[in-house]
């Protein structure tokens, strides 16, 4: 499953039944673990993390690196082309789509920013923005943009990397 809101219930029945389950702690999470891996890994057979630094969070882990396949990056163009992304959720992130805001209004010469703002109440003044776009628009944006910087979940991560972007990933903070 990649929801918690199954997985939860499905490894305590599988372990109550003797199964042996997995846990892959999402590919959106670099360096904490999410609350899911925190409440399924004591119930894990095996755990695996894709990124190195959450290996000393989960004990007994293996690293497996990132499941998605990637393509190396292509040349930087002359004025590069930033996506920011915050996904379908209820929150709207608006610390980040703000510090997005602010950095597009300091480099407005060398940076051509554009974000997908979702539910977010904060609406930008420095850069251009959409909420929401169908799945093949989106996807043509993505493919698009040089650096994708994504508040949101493992498809769009892995989308990014098969097309070669640079990634900022930012977890639950600004930082």
């Amino acid at each position: 499953t990649a929801g918690s809101g199954e997985a939860v219930p499905l490894f305590i029945i599988a372990r109550a039944l003797g199964r042996r389950v997995l846990f892959i702690e999402s590919f959106a999470r670099v360096r904490t673990p999410s609350l899911t891996g925190r409440a399924l890994r004591r119930f894990a057979t095996d755990t695996f993390v894709q990124w190195e630094p959450l290996v000393s969070n989960f004990p007994r882990s293996r690293f497996v690196g990132p499941i998605f396949e990637t393509r190396a990056p292509s040349a930087v163009p002359p004025r590069i082309r930033v996506f920011l992304t915050v996904g379908t959720q209820t929150r709207g992130f608006e610390r980040l789509v703000r510090a997005m805001d602010d950095l597009a209004a300091a480099r407005s010469t060398d940076v051509e920013f554009l974000a997908q703002i979702g539910t977010s109440s904060f609406v930008p003044r420095h850069m251009k923005w959409f909420r929401f776009k169908p799945p093949h628009e989106f996807a043509a944006t993505l493919a698009r943009s040089d650096v994708v910087i994504p508040h949101s979940g493992a498809g769009v991560i892995g989308q990014a990397l098969e097309l070669g972007q640079v990634l900022h990933l930012c977890e639950d903070r600004i930082g």
